[in-house]
């Protein structure tokens, strides 16, 4: 009972350290171990000692103040609580381990005392090996280890990898080699994808031994066999408009490079072009397209383009006409198919601008024949191709549907509503009626007779008089008529124009002399509407002149509305010897010129004017114009006229040559520049 109470009292007085310090050092050089505790002062036995545990040995070192190694010594004042261990010439082998300094007690063997350390040797590690190498080739998804190993190091260095580029550790199983004489190896487990083709991943090596920042670096390079990457375009989906040209590229990124590629549909092979062209895209053509390609890996890589084929709206209906009767409710479904989807789809009808009806049904309640007539089922898209020029086109289909509404014609109406026939040509007359009627009616043609009666000329919508003439005007009737009764009948009186006919036309040729009197020329033609008359001498019009010509014209109108026109022109008036008599001056070609609305019609004369043999008497020179005016003649011109008319001139070259001698002389005129005297 004393013996434990003094134990306990003893243990109170000195301090146990169980954790261990860690002590380094470097081969060659000396180092200290401090065992410290507090002094004792009891009568008790007490025992020290130091132990050591490395690779070596596990023994003690020192007992008491007696040390048990030539390098090693002791600084022992227990009575201080100094119980020191000096190390000279550290060595690896020899002190690379534990180091334990312990106080017992006496008898007991109670530790009073422990204090722990961890001696290391420092000692520089070799430059880190990679295995399997600095370039190492791998395939895609295949496991590949790397390992980083170094020996020679105290204490076992810290091994860790980096991928280049990135400051971060990568995850490693390390596995340190517990002395400098075996590897601590850092293993890198990787998976390599096509991003680590050309990477590299770097192995850092650093114990205590160095100086902080530096590292001991080795460096792997990878090289990737990688899986063939597929690529489709230029754009996915591809849109493409109809009947144009569509061209599906494929590109390929593998490691080692394909030999080829496929082109697949729906499992079926088509090409092994890179760029796969369909030169007139139809609407079966959209679809999904699959470009394939391998190298030799075990995986095949592809891709899928969808082709988007864009085309305008096509529209259907259940028929070409749809029949109903007078009020019912009608309903007629349109079925559209365009891509993309329209934007509008509306029904309207033909000849009536104001009717629009949205939606693909066309809903008609209660009809009556207005709702008769051609509906047109309009749909529309946009259609944005991807291929340049990028722009929105507007694209746009339709149907059209004939309704027809049971129902009797209408009234019906003749074109041209005011016909106008000329004479020896054809006229055609169209019949129409409103509402038309259904089903088609039959339209009749006829005229009443003088007994009241009608007459039937034809049926059909059209009627035509192949020979037009005056017993062919008159009043026109036509009517519809169908299975629910006729229409109301439309009439017009056709008009028969007639071209100027000559009834007496002009002598081609009229011989006449100077001054024969009463001379006239008449014409006579007939015509429909009534001719227009008008006298033309030499292409010219002959104007109204009282002095020289006296026209006289008469209308007569026949039972059929044709008017003869009779025109006499007189060679009468104020300034004509006697008042009729001709003169030299009316030699020329006379027309006279008929003209109505149809046509223009004429007749010519050649009058000639023969010489007078008689000789005519002048007094004047200047009168050989009047008297001449074109036409030879003979002359007789006094003495005294010569004579002015030279002193006029100035010279002798006059109108009329001759002697001046003589009282008066013959002479022969052709015209105003010679004369020939006789």
């Amino acid at each position: 009972m004393e013996v434990a109470k003094t134990i306990f009292l003893l243990a109170l007085a000195f301090h146990i350290i169980l954790t261990d310090e860690i002590k380094d050092t470097r081969e060659g050089q000396d180092v200290t171990l401090e065992c410290r505790f507090s002094p004792h002062n009891s009568r008790e036995t007490l025992t020290y000692y130091w132990a050591k545990n490395n690779k070596q040995t596990h023994d003690n070192v020192a007992i008491g103040n007696v040390p048990l190694d030539n390098n090693y010594k002791l600084n022992f004042h227990p009575e201080k609580g100094i119980y020191d261990l000096l190390i000279s010439n550290a060595s690896y082998d020899r002190d690379n381990g534990n180091f334990e300094c312990k106080v017992k007690a006496g008898g007991s063997g109670a530790n009073l005392h422990v204090q722990k350390y961890t001696l290391t040797v420092l000692t520089v590690p070799q430059e880190p090996a990679i295995a399997p190498g600095s370039h190492v080739t791998v395939t895609e998804g295949k496991r590949q280890e790397l390992t980083c190993s170094s020996v020679g190091g105290s204490p076992d260095p810290q091994v860790r990898w980096y991928r280049e580029g990135s400051t971060y550790p990568l995850e490693a199983a390390l596995k340190n080699g517990g002395s400098r004489d075996q590897p601590t190896t850092a293993t890198l487990s990787i998976v390599p994808s096509k991003e680590d083709d050309e990477a590299v991943f770097r192995c850092e090596v650093w114990n205590r031994a160095l100086p902080e920042k530096k590292k001991l670096i080795s460096t792997v390079s990878l090289s990737v066999n990688y899986f063939p990457r597929v690529e489709v375009g230029p754009e996915n989906p591809l849109r493409v408009e109809r009947d144009s040209q569509a061209t599906l590229q494929c590109s390929v990124d593998a490691k080692p490079k394909v030999s080829g590629i496929r082109w697949t549909r729906n499992g079926r092979f088509i090409s092994t072009y890179n760029n796969h062209v369909i030169h007139r895209v139809s609407i079966q053509d959209a679809g999904k397209y699959t470009c394939s390609a391998e190298n030799g890996l075990g995986k095949v890589g592809e891709k899928e383009i969808t082709l988007d084929v864009l085309y305008a709206p096509i529209v259907t209906l259940e028929a070409k006409t749809k029949e109903a009767e007078e009020g019912e409710s009608v309903y007629i479904k349109c079925n559209v198919t365009a891509n993309p989807t329209p934007v509008t789809i509306e029904w309207v009808k033909d000849g009536q601008p104001d009717f629009r009806q949205s939606g693909d049904t066309l809903r008609l309640s209660h009809v009556s024949a207005e709702n008769s007539g051609t509906y047109i089922c309009r749909a529309v898209n946009i259609i944005s191709p991807s291929s340049p020029p990028l722009r929105r086109n507007e694209k746009i289909g339709n149907s059209s549907i004939a309704l027809l509404i049971r129902h009797k014609p209408g009234k019906a109406r003749i074109m041209p509503d005011k016909p106008v026939a000329t004479e020896g040509s054809a006229v055609t007359l169209t019949c129409t009626a409103t509402p038309p009627g259904w089903p088609a009616p039959q339209y009749r043609w006829f005229r009443i007779g003088s007994d009241g009666q009608p007459t039937i000329l034809a049926t059909g919508t059209k009627y035509t008089i192949s020979n037009a003439n005056l017993g062919t005007e008159g009043v026109y009737n036509c009517q519809a008529t169908n299975e629910l009764g006729p229409g109301e009948m439309a009439s017009v009186n056709l008009e028969v124009h007639q071209p100027p006919s000559f009834k007496y036309q002009l002598k081609p040729l009229e011989t006449k002399r100077v001054g024969d009197p009463n001379f006239s020329m008449t014409c006579s033609a007939k015509g429909k509407p009534k001719p227009m008359v008008k006298w033309l001498k030499d292409n010219e019009e002959l104007t109204a002149d009282v002095n020289m010509y006296e026209v006289k014209t008469d209308y007569a109108e026949s039972h059929n509305g044709a008017v003869i026109v009779q025109s006499v022109l007189k060679f009468s008036g104020k300034a004509r010897p006697n008042g009729n008599e001709l003169l030299p001056s009316d030699r020329g070609i006379y027309t006279c010129s008929f003209e109505n609305e149809v046509k223009k019609s004429e007749s010519s004369m050649h009058l000639k004017i023969e010489r007078n043999t008689t000789p005519m008497a002048v007094e004047s020179f200047l009168d050989v114009r009047t008297a001449l005016m074109g036409e030879s003649s003979l002359l007789t011109v006094s003495t005294a006229e010569r004579r002015a008319h030279k002193d006029r001139s100035g010279a002798s070259r006059s109108g009329v040559q001759g002697s001046l001698e003589a009282e008066s002389r013959w002479m022969f005129v052709k015209d105003l520049d010679q004369g020939l005297w006789v």
